[in-house]
Order: structure tokens, then sequence, then C-alpha cells
């Protein structure tokens, strides 16, 4: 399970480069992203066919139910974050679409993958010897650095339109009229690699402040960046409940681990009074605490 959790992490990364700095780098970042489409696909056909049990707790191994079963859980999320969306809509839509909202469609597909790394934390997390604060902290905040990669290369996206030839190498990059970037940032009509990695660095920086005033008001959104600025606040909901969300559980924790070590400690006491052997007492001790 932890290896499809770290294949959904490296493809969301690649994909989410690709609309920035990586896509100088385009063709290795897109050989990553396909084999982790790959792994992505046995992962399906695996899944179809794994037994479950049901609420009566028999193990049903039919493989009709089996994928009946799987089809009515996490099935549409990971064909979203395999499939080519792009030349579906291709074929379904009037226009083609371009490169660049291409490369955006696809990091927004990765992450329905993002189910599977959730999944993983509240799997591991779910025992009474696991200390669930840092394992929930751990979570929201590898999702709040995906979130930041994927925004950034929107934001990249609303500034420059870059343009591949037919090997994915980089030819072109030309400003767009709504580039949000402010007049004092200069960034020529033909942008150059140090201002694309400029612009990718403020993209960056700019979905890590969201809507918390750490930019210090540089970035001003009008109505031809409306996008940009509905973007920030969605981070900004989002980067405050995180913040909200590991407080709350740092107090919780630090109030249910000092109950939990004083049981433990009664515990041990109890049983040096029943003049239990030590070997078992160090071992009750050791089943007793965090790991």
């Amino acid at each position: 399970m932890i290896f499809r959790v770290i294949i959904v992490v490296i493809s969301i990364t690649s994909a989410s480069l690709q609309g920035g700095s990586g896509a100088v780098v385009r063709v290795p970042l897109t050989y990553i992203g396909e084999f982790c489409d790959v792994i992505g696909i046995v992962d399906i056909i695996i899944k179809g066919f794994l037994a479950f049990y049901i609420e009566k707790g028999i193990l049903i191994t039919h493989i009709g139910k089996c994928w009946k079963h799987y089809l009515s859980r996490g099935f549409i999320l990971d064909v979203l974050g395999c499939a080519p969306m792009y030349l579906i809509l291709n074929i379904i839509l009037p226009s083609n679409i371009d490169e660049n909202n291409e490369v955006l469609l696809n990091t927004i597909m990765k992450f329905a993958h993002l189910y599977m790394l959730l999944g993983y934390f509240n799997y591991i997390a779910d025992s009474p010897t696991k200390n669930i604060a840092f394992y929930m902290i751990l979570k929201f905040h590898i999702l709040s650095i995906l979130v930041v990669l994927g925004t950034s290369s929107y934001f990249v996206s609303r500034c420059i339109d870059f343009g591949w030839d037919a090997a994915g190498q980089l030819v072109t990059m030309t400003r767009r009229n709504e580039c949000w970037i402010p007049s004092f940032i200069p960034l020529d009509e033909n942008p150059t690699l140090d201002q694309l990695h400029m612009v990718y660095a403020e993209s960056f920086n700019l979905a890590q402040c969201g809507l918390m005033r750490f930019h210090l008001g540089r970035f001003r959104i009008d109505r031809e960046n409306f996008g940009v600025g509905i973007t920030l606040v969605i981070l900004g909901i989002l980067f405050w409940f995180i913040t909200c969300y590991s407080l709350t559980l740092l107090v919780l924790n630090f109030r249910g681990n000092t109950l939990f070590q004083h049981r433990v400690r009664q515990l041990r006491r109890f049983l040096e009074a029943e003049r239990v052997e030590k070997h078992i007492i160090v071992q009750a001790n050791k089943r007793n605490k965090y790991t």
C-alpha cells in the first residue's frame, strides 16, 4: 500500500512540474507520469479481483461481486487519475484542447488519487499504540504541499503560454496579457528561462500564502484574474482549516497522552505491587506505549 501512495505522490509532482519550471524537461517528466499511469492501470485490475468482507464477517471471493464492490468504491477516481482525459475531451468537444490546458487538465486529474494518500494515513493511525495526532498532521501537511505544487502550476499557466514541438522539447514561451505578475517584476513578451524560474518561484510563494497576507499585498488580483482570486480563496480556506485542525489535534493529543501515560504508570505500579516477574512488566510497558 505504501508503494502505491509513493507512486501517487510522484505522479502528482511530475504532472505539476510540467506546468512550471519542469516545462524545460517535459520529456522525462512525461515518461515518469506514463510509468505511474501504468502502475495505476495494474492497480485497477488487481483491485477488481480483491476479495472483501461484508458486514456479517463473510469473505466474498466471487469475481463478479468483487468487481461490483470495487465499481461502487474508488473505481471512478482511479480511472480519472490514469485516463488521458484530454484525448476524450478532444473527441467530445468541437475544438481541440491546446497543450497548455492539456498539461493543466492532466495535473488536475492526478489529484483524483489523493484518496489513497488520505486513506493510508487513516489506516496506519488506526491503532491504540500509534500517535494519531502525528499521522493526521503529517497527512494534511503532505496534502497541502501537493496542492501548492498543483496551484503554482496553474498560476504559471495564467502568465506564460508554452509551446512544445512534436518531440516534447520547449520551443517558445509567450507572456499572457492577463498575467497577474506585478509591473515592477520584469517579464518580457518572450520570457527567458531565468524569468520562467522567477515566475514559478513567485507562483509557488503566492500558492503558499493563499489569503493569509504573507505576500504583503504585492499581488493585486483584479477582474481579469478572477480564476486566480477564486483559487486563492480556496487555498486560504484550506490552509486555515489545516492550521486549526493541527492545533486542535496537538491540544487533544497533549491531554490524551498525559492520561494514557498515567494509566501505563498505574499498570506498572500495580504489577510491581503484585510482585510480577520483571521481564513480564517490561513486556507490558513495551506493549502499552507509542511506537
